[in-house]
């Protein structure tokens, strides 16, 4: 038995063409169980209940969270040439999983601020930067679907762990359920740091031939100076963090302002996440697709349309308690979002190329830690003003002040 396994594994790491594509499914679950960062708001109300804790302390702990995630990122482009993406990994999924089980036994905040929001957070950053990187590789003929596919793992992760979120939340308490995926995550990370390499030379002889794109013709690449001295970058960067701020501000504060303000039921508001969730998830192959096959100009006018219009159409509902308009709105808006999430790892390659990606990519990246504040900013707000109208308002100006930077971001020439 053992030696027809054996035959099988060795057949197995010698068909490129199948291998890739059983990296493809590993990163896709990883990055599915990475998402649990974005099931924030389903742990707000029990963390709330259960310590005292208030909004704008519990909005905060996911701002943290935001940053860490872009040092995290930031940290993995600078040692990916030293270590290598596989101990890269090895590092993250130590920090992911110690910092789940380290905040299932904390009652303070201040000690979540750093189990929960530094130490996951920078986990998080470092295996997303390097899936997102690496995996791309192995497919020279269809980049942009395959970094839209494995984004759509990272952003269907709280359609699925939402519920599942809720459940142990309801049955168990908060302990219990940070315990459960900070172990489950650790073992699934580790697991894929062994298979996390890029292509050599001679594998790369074996993939199938790059199709002649606009993309490939007019692909150049600069080095992480040569990007931060180009003005695109800057036009770029200030665009999309923007509508960031705009995204992770509904995705943080969607589910409470349907509970305190049109007075929908905890478990409504779980499945209201996971429409959202699906919506983005669904964005993110399509706006690959779409990056494969258009111009980058006609990608991101399609971004900041859809952004523009649904953070409007929030806006209007949360003032005249439309409580479904409101949830067609938030869904609409992370369609958007998601189609931003898989566009910045397109865009940056077909500006700036593969060779140093990773690094300008953490660099880019940084718009989820400026974005960042948003979620505290509306949670203050609320506080304040005891609306989420305001928050939401300031939210819709945003999107709408995204719209000339991409267009000018979008000019390929």
């Amino acid at each position: 038995m053992l030696p027809f396994l054996n035959i099988i594994g060795e057949n197995f790491m010698k068909n490129v063409s199948t291998r890739r594509y059983v990296y493809l499914v590993l990163n896709f679950v990883i990055l599915l169980l990475l998402g649990i960062a974005y099931a924030w708001s389903i742990f707000v109300g029990p963390l709330e209940n259960a310590y005292g804790w208030t909004r704008m302390q519990t909005s905060l702990a996911f701002t943290i969270l935001m940053v860490g995630f872009s040092g995290g990122s930031l940290l993995a482009g600078i040692l990916a040439k030293k270590i290598g993406f596989s101990k890269i990994s090895m590092i993250a999924s130590l920090l992911v999983g110690g910092g789940l089980v380290a905040t299932a036994f904390t009652s303070s905040i201040s000690v979540l601020y750093v189990t929960y929001g530094v130490l996951a957070g920078l986990g998080i950053g470092m295996i997303y930067n390097t899936i997102v990187s690496v995996i791309p590789l192995w497919f020279p003929d269809k980049k942009g679907m395959v970094t839209g596919l494995l984004l759509m793992g990272y952003a269907l992760s709280t359609s699925i762990l939402s519920p599942i979120c809720q459940w142990l939340l309801v049955s168990f308490g908060p302990k219990t359920t940070f315990l459960t995926f900070g172990i489950l995550d650790f073992v699934v990370f580790l697991l894929g740091s062994f298979f996390m390499k890029e292509p050599n030379t001679a594998e790369l002889a074996e993939l199938p031939e790059i199709q002649t794109t606009i993309a490939d013709q007019e692909m150049k690449n600069y080095t992480t100076s040569e990007m931060l001295h180009s003005v695109k970058f800057y036009v770029y960067f200030l665009g999309a963090n923007f509508l960031v701020m705009s995204a992770l501000g509904y995705l943080n504060h969607v589910a409470p302002a349907l509970q305190s303000e049109m007075g929908m039921s905890a478990v409504a508001a779980a499945y209201v996440v996971s429409a959202m969730s699906l919506c983005n998830g669904v964005a993110r192959p399509l706006a690959g697709r779409m990056f494969d096959k258009f111009s980058i100009r006609f990608v991101l006018r399609v971004i900041c349309l859809i952004y523009a219009v649904s953070a409007s159409l929030a806006v209007f509902a949360l003032n005249s308690h439309a409580t479904w308009l409101l949830v067609v709105a938030s869904c609409l808006l992370l369609f958007g979002y998601g189609f931003q999430g898989a566009s910045l790892p397109c865009v940056i390659r077909r500006f700036y190329g593969d060779e140093y990606f990773s690094m300008n990519y953490s660099i880019v990246s940084l718009v989820s830690l400026t974005a960042s504040f948003c979620p505290s900013f509306v949670g203050k707000m609320q506080v304040l003003s005891g609306s989420y109208s305001l928050g939401f308002a300031v939210m819709a100006v945003c999107c709408v002040a995204s719209i000339p930077l991409m267009f000018i971001a979008g000019i390929e020439k």
